[in-house]
């Protein structure tokens, strides 16, 4: 939720709360409300810590952030591990490879037809045009 303020939410949300509270209240506000973030924070660390006692020392790698579903989601079915390795799958799904490689080949032979015709390699040149007379055609021997 906070995460997704602009600089100008912010910039606006200050404004109001100087107007709202006045510059005599505001510094004592901002002072309370870190005061509180500090506490959570130090509350959630010592929770952390204490569970991760509990846990024993085999859970002491274990790390919070990936009890978030999309973090579950990343790490055990997109990254592989155990999972069902969807970033294996999409690899050998991908075509982009297989079609470069067939692009190189055929630039290779034609190079190679090229190079047997007498032309420089790598320049591939159109056909001339066909001219078409100006006039409309018609057959000379036609009755």
């Amino acid at each position: 939720m906070l995460t997704d303020l602009s600089p100008l939410k912010l910039l606006l949300l200050s404004v109001v709360a100087v107007l709202v509270l006045g510059p005599e209240r505001l510094p004592a506000l901002v002072r309370s409300a870190t005061a509180v973030l500090r506490k959570v924070r130090s509350f959630a660390d010592d929770a952390e810590r204490e569970i991760r006692s509990e846990l024993g020392p085999e859970y002491q790698d274990f790390a919070f952030e990936d009890l978030h579903p999309r973090a579950f989601v990343r790490k055990h079915l997109v990254e592989g591990g155990e999972g069902l390795r969807l970033a294996e799958a999409a690899d050998r799904l991908d075509v982009r490879k297989d079609l470069r490689e067939v692009g190189d080949a055929l630039g290779e032979v034609a190079d190679a037809c090229l190079r047997d015709a007498g032309q420089r390699p790598g320049s591939f040149t159109k056909a001339a045009p066909e001219t078409t007379p100006t006039g409309p055609r018609f057959d000379d021997e036609a009755t």
